[in-house]
């Protein structure tokens, strides 16, 4: 309970939630890195349009991630974040921008890694102007693989506006 007189704002509390979920088969076998599809030809992306510029987005991922390398032994991959807000381009949401998932087999008698890349991250805002994720997908080795959405696997993205 709050002492008389006391009002309570909108801050901490969570002011809208997006969530975005996506199982279309993606699969790369290249060092570069790859944008993560909803369908064929359309990137996904989860995005949320602040009701404040001070409010702060809480980011939290969670992509099933399938690495492999039938016969080798590198199957480490990489998974970027990327954020766009506005219309300005899509740069880097974390730091360090990658998140090494799979593994490696010292025997090079070939391995197959599944990995959740999840974690939660704080943004804040600094306008109203929209605010969209995206995710990108590359492998450490060109002779592995690296798939998400693989067999209908779900991956989700939720984005929850809190009050500053």
């Amino acid at each position: 309970n709050f002492p008389s007189g006391v009002t309570v704002s909108g801050a901490g509390k969570i002011l809208q939630v997006v969530n975005s979920e996506n199982t279309y088969a993606n699969t790369v076998s290249s060092t570069s890195y790859a944008d993560v599809s909803s369908s064929s030809g359309v990137v996904w992306e989860t995005s949320i349009t602040p009701s404040s510029s001070s409010n702060k987005i809480l980011v939290n991922p969670a992509l099933l991630v399938r690495s492999s390398w039938n016969g080798g032994a590198d199957a480490r991959t990489l998974v970027k974040t990327l954020i766009k807000v506005g219309a300005a381009s899509y740069v880097d949401f974390n730091n360090p921008p990658t998140h090494n998932t799979g593994g490696y087999d010292y025997g090079s008698s070939g391995l197959q890694v599944r990995d959740y890349h999840t974690y939660t991250k704080i943004y804040t805002a600094s306008s109203l102007d929209i605010i969209k994720f995206k995710f990108q997908i590359s492998c450490a080795n060109a002779s592995a693989t690296v798939e998400v959405g693989f067999s209908g696997s779900l991956s989700t993205c939720s984005l929850m506006e809190i009050g500053a």
